[in-house]
């Protein structure tokens, strides 16, 4: 019997008993399954999309897209990996297939974990690579050579790939409970310390170069205004114009860079941290809450990867430029 008409006898039959337990299917559950495969279509989509867009379009090949690119392959394992929690959020398929199959049911959460953490590196990386060549532009060019960044991504990478295959080796057999549950199948040291170490960690060393970046800004802004003001009483009144457009233009990369980049961790700090909560409230036994609240807040975490695809089109003339010339098969304009 295939997946498909499996679904089809669960849909007609909204209660299915196994092992004497009832699995109710509520409207909640099914709303959850359809918006994970919407997802799944939308996230897979929109990255494949960058790819072509990075490939077919020459100003978009520069050392920095390279960190979008290798993001871009992190988003769309997570996007695969939707079709995965698709199946979980139907109790009687998540019975059946995950929570009396341990390997799929651990491959599962370590695949999500391994990709998220994978991108949560991406995100600190991207920010030290503008803290740099915004605040030291003569060393940049010495240090984030293409050889050096797709070193640092094979890095992450492996990283990230040990993440993925940890559970595999060190889960909790809960074959005979039946549960494929988060909290029961992985240790508390990988599911919180490590993970939440590492999120915490990328976290802070992410807002320290923002914040440096951010404060470079105002300090070229201040230099600005003091130039000005000091280049016109020199000259009676009559300002250098091309030293202040030059340091205004100085100024306007910095400020893109700036809303650019930490509007994708904005986005990524917003959909990872409520499923964190829940975790540190289950674990510890702070308060009930229902599973229905963490299944939402796990879609939540792997929203994320969709959005950065949705900032790409908003914030980036050159991706929007390139988005529009392959919907509508156009050679690349740029």
């Amino acid at each position: 019997m295939t997946l498909l008409n499996h679904l089809h006898i669960i849909m007609n039959n909204t209660t299915a008993t196994i092992n004497g337990e009832d699995l109710n299917i509520t409207v909640f559950n099914i709303c959850l399954c359809i918006f994970s495969f919407a997802l799944m279509i939308f996230v897979c989509t929109g990255n494949i999309l960058t790819f072509i867009a990075i490939a077919r379009t020459p100003v978009l090949r520069t050392t920095a897209n390279i960190y979008i690119f290798s993001l871009a392959i992190a988003d769309l394992i997570v996007g695969f990996g939707f079709s995965m929690t698709g199946i979980f959020m139907i109790p009687p398929l998540k019975r059946k297939y995950f929570d009396h199959n341990m390997n799929m049911c651990v491959f599962m959460q370590g695949s999500i974990i391994g990709t998220l953490i994978t991108s949560s590196f991406h995100m600190t990386i991207i920010s030290f690579d503008r803290y740099i060549y915004i605040t030291k532009p003569y060393l940049y060019p010495r240090i984030f050579t293409k050889q050096n960044i797709i070193i640092l991504l094979i890095a992450i990478w492996i990283f990230g790939v040990i993440i993925i295959f940890i559970p595999q080796f060190v889960y909790n057999d809960v074959t005979s409970i039946g549960d494929c549950d988060l909290v029961l199948t992985l240790p508390v040291w990988y599911l919180l310390y490590l993970t939440g170490f590492t999120f915490v960690v990328n976290i802070i060393l992410a807002c320290i170069f923002y914040s440096g970046i951010l404060l470079a800004a105002i300090k070229q802004r201040k230099a600005i205004h003091a130039t000005s003001e000091a280049v016109g009483k020199l000259d009676n009144g009559h300002t250098d114009l091309n030293k202040k457009d030059s340091s205004a233009k100085s100024f306007k990369v910095a400020w893109k860079s700036i809303k650019f980049f930490f509007t994708i961790f904005g986005f990524y700090f917003v959909c990872v941290t409520p499923c964190y909560v829940c975790l540190v409230i289950v674990i510890y036994s702070l308060f009930p809450i229902h599973e229905d609240i963490v299944r939402a807040t796990t879609l939540t975490l792997m929203l994320n990867s969709g959005m950065n695809f949705v900032i790409y089109v908003v914030l980036n003339k050159q991706f929007k430029r390139a988005f529009s010339d392959i919907i509508h098969c156009r050679p690349s304009s740029q």
